[in-house]
């Protein structure tokens, strides 16, 4: 059996279960090959080694691109220069600037003690990160656009994680753009934004990577393949678990 047939098998498994245990129905979704059907076709749950090798590519190709364009930025552009821009397009719609963000998006978290933005904005993601690598590494149920969305959340959090640690000042952000006029006035909550938080190739990575993410796995997914990715998050199989998986993919095929 092939690394890329162990997924399917043991989900035949437990759809096998699931007959058995509500009698003749079936779960919708799930096709008689062990397959589980989405919006798109048949479920394309791969461990392919290629692949996984390819997700890494595209990891270090999104710390590459955002440390180059964060270290040109720092060598070129003068710091908090917000009148004379580096460079700028379409009436200002666009600038590119240098600034630091010793905190995280919208500079949430700046006036908080040294202590508290150590553990907040460099431990506390660090872990994150750990684990959203783990479950890319090790997680053999994700689809492929699942795991190129999450290498791609992992680049950008890899390149703003560097600058935390290792930029005094804070992470270089450098791309300004205009926004809606936003301006609230509520009792005693006050909030005004007129143009976008300056951003860097790092927080746009993770921002689209997490936007594909949610709208491929809530519309292209069907509920049962969903439910079971959520209940299989990180899960790796173990080798008591080969002869099973044997013994499903042989009762597939006969099927």
């Amino acid at each position: 059996m092939t690394r890329q047939d162990r997924p399917q098998a043991e989900i035949l498994q437990i759809v096998k279960g699931a007959k058995n245990a509500k009698g003749s129905k079936s779960l919708k979704g799930i096709n008689g090959a062990g397959k589980i059907k989405t919006a798109g076709g048949s479920g394309n749950l791969t461990g392919d080694t290629r692949l996984r090798r390819l997700v890494f590519l595209w990891t270090l190709g999104i710390i590459f691109v955002d440390q180059l364009s964060k270290y040109y930025i720092v060598a070129n552009v003068p710091l908090n220069d917000f009148h004379n821009p580096y460079f700028s397009m379409w009436n200002g719609y666009l600038n590119i600037i240098h600034v630091r963000n010793p905190a995280i998006a919208f500079s949430i978290g700046s006036g908080l003690p040294t202590i508290l933005k150590t553990i907040l904005f460099k431990f506390l993601p660090l872990i994150v990160l750990l684990y959203i690598t783990y479950i890319v590494a090790k997680d053999r149920y994700l689809h492929k656009t699942q795991r190129v969305c999450l290498a791609v959340i992992i680049g950008g959090g890899v390149g703003n994680m560097i600058d935390r640690f290792f930029r005094p000042l804070g992470v270089v952000d450098f791309v300004d753009t205009d926004f809606i006029n936003i301006d609230i006035d509520w009792a005693i909550f006050r909030y005004s934004m007129y143009r976008w938080p300056t951003y860097n190739v790092a927080d746009a990575s993770v921002l689209v990577g997490m936007i594909i993410l949610v709208v491929y796995t809530m519309f292209f997914i069907s509920k049962q393949e969903r439910a079971f990715l959520l209940d299989h998050v990180g899960q790796v199989r173990p080798e008591s678990q080969k002869s099973q998986d044997q013994n499903a993919q042989k009762n597939a095929r006969k099927k």
